[in-house]
């Protein structure tokens, strides 16, 4: 896979010794680690305003995987906008499986999810993907629902191999929030206010990836 970054200076001071990381985000915790950094290369030296161009060529196996690239530059006053990461698939990407659906519980306007499960390789964008119980197709967005009181779940779009991702109803924190996540479970919801249209139990949950497969 081919990986370029446009880096363009709008204020501070010139960018002289900078270095540009090239990583494959194995974990998708946003931020290189042992084992994930794939190149390093000089940043020419350039002043407040100016462009540069930065490309390698990353050999990556069938799946779907997370791009980054992080500037690093000492004395840099705010590194909290150095890294860009993009999904990116390779071949052939393996679809997460529906692992649980959660249906008619208690409180059917709460507590409702549906649970993924992703086998890897790579890393899976679960944003833009969809949901359908037969009667409703949804959009499958990022966590905006309010605080979570279960500290193994976190609010996110990437999920890592061998995680599960929950796609919970919109008003979830609102209700009771009964379940109990696995630790590291990746967060999600719908674009609506309701998972489907009624989840049943003889309902035939599919989820589609972003590409409509």
């Amino acid at each position: 896979a081919g990986l370029a970054v446009v880096r363009r200076r709008q204020s501070g001071v010139p960018a002289a010794g900078a270095v540009l990381e090239f990583f494959v985000d194995l974990d998708a915790d946003s931020s290189s680690s042992s084992g994930e950094v794939q190149a390093v290369l000089a940043v020419p030296y350039s002043m407040p305003g100016q462009t540069d161009t930065l490309s390698t060529v990353i050999d990556l196996a069938d799946g779907c995987w997370l791009l980054g690239a992080t500037s690093l530059l000492a004395g840099d006053a705010d590194p909290s906008n150095d890294t860009a990461l993009g999904a990116f698939s390779s071949g052939e990407c393996p679809a997460p499986a529906i692992s649980e659906v959660v249906c008619n519980p208690v409180d059917e306007d709460t507590d409702e999810y549906v649970e993924l499960w992703f086998p890897g390789p790579g890393v899976f964008d679960i944003e833009g993907c969809r949901i359908c119980d037969g009667d409703a197709l949804d959009l499958v967005t990022q966590w905006s629902g309010g605080d979570l009181a279960d500290p193994d779940a976190s609010p996110g779009r990437f999920v890592p191999p061998g995680s599960h991702a929950v796609i919970l109803d919109p008003e979830y924190a609102q209700g009771a929030q009964p379940w109990d996540f696995a630790p590291g479970t990746v967060v999600a919801t719908v674009s609506n206010t309701t998972l489907g249209d009624g989840l049943a139990g003889t309902d035939p949950v599919l989820l589609y990836s972003a590409a409509g497969t």
